[in-house]
């Protein structure tokens, strides 16, 4: 573990953002849940929607969609959010939570980011990249093969304001940042729904708090790797399987467990069981 952080620790750029996401299988992609699946990426707004109708209560206290999107995802909703932590030793328990008998390699990723990429919560930015989630599929494709046709003649940044904040989907998109944002003119740039965006969210989530958590959220790239930038450095460590179960002893030491970690009463539960019974 010290190898470890001798690793990530190493010439971190002061005036950059450092963020870690962990993985236990070293072949899984950048991509947020909602892409990985055709109909999950279809029905995008449908799947939001029809769990905010199914329980208003649990959502009664979000005032944006971003903070939805975050409570969806914590109760296992498909969701355009890349869930990361400030931590390193929690990427590391993500990366090693998984079994040694699965045989998978493990992987730690590390995201040093541009602080012009990292926005709080509240942000105009991550409304405009959050309500995407509320465009149709056949809205969001339309702005997706503009933009990338746009980025293959002048490049997006080229392209005026005004003409396309005109467009029919991106006057919609403008309906719904309205409902959180009433103020909110329609400016709307045409860069911001083709870049990612480090989020810092509210601290009123536990596991927010116990994962030392954060968000990266892409408006209409399929995932963070589409976009090749200097506003974004990845850096990648593999974790040996086969020295999974030591480093899981290890981090368990330093209170980094399943217990810690989800801090729901079903989890304490399961993480005292199988504490005293194995």
């Amino acid at each position: 573990m010290s190898e470890y952080l001798g690793v990530v620790l190493k010439d971190q750029p002061q005036e950059k953002v450092v963020a870690y996401r962990g993985h236990s299988d070293h072949t899984f992609k950048l991509q947020p849940r909602v892409f990985r699946h055709k109909k999950s990426k279809q029905h995008e707004e449908r799947i939001l929607s029809e769990l905010l109708t199914e329980s208003p209560d649990d959502f009664k206290d979000d005032r944006t969609v971003f903070e939805q999107l975050v409570r969806a995802q914590h109760y296992d909703l498909p969701t355009r959010l890349l869930d990361v932590t400030l931590n390193p030793l929690v990427a590391l328990y993500f990366a090693t939570r998984e079994s040694i008998h699965s045989g998978n390699d493990g992987e730690v990723i590390q995201f040093i980011i541009s602080p012009e990429r990292a926005k709080l919560f509240d942000s105009d930015t991550v409304s405009c990249i959050s309500n995407v989630a509320r465009l149709s599929y056949d809205e969001k494709n339309e702005l997706f093969k503009f933009l990338n046709a746009a980025s293959g003649k002048g490049g997006i940044s080229a392209l005026d304001i005004n003409d396309f904040n005109k467009r029919d989907d991106v006057k919609r998109l403008v309906q719904f940042i309205r409902v959180e944002k009433p103020y909110f003119q329609n400016t709307v740039r045409p860069i911001d729904l083709r870049r990612f965006i480090f989020v810092t969210p509210k601290r009123n989530n536990k596991r927010v708090l116990a994962q030392s958590g954060a968000f990266i959220i892409a408006g209409l790239l399929r995932s963070v790797g589409d976009e090749s930038s200097r506003a974004l450095e990845i850096n990648r460590i593999r974790i040996n399987s086969q020295h999974k179960d030591e480093i899981l002893r290890d981090l368990d030491k330093l209170n980094i467990n399943e217990r810690t970690m989800f801090p729901e009463v079903e989890n304490a539960a399961r993480y005292i069981t199988k504490k005293i019974t194995s």
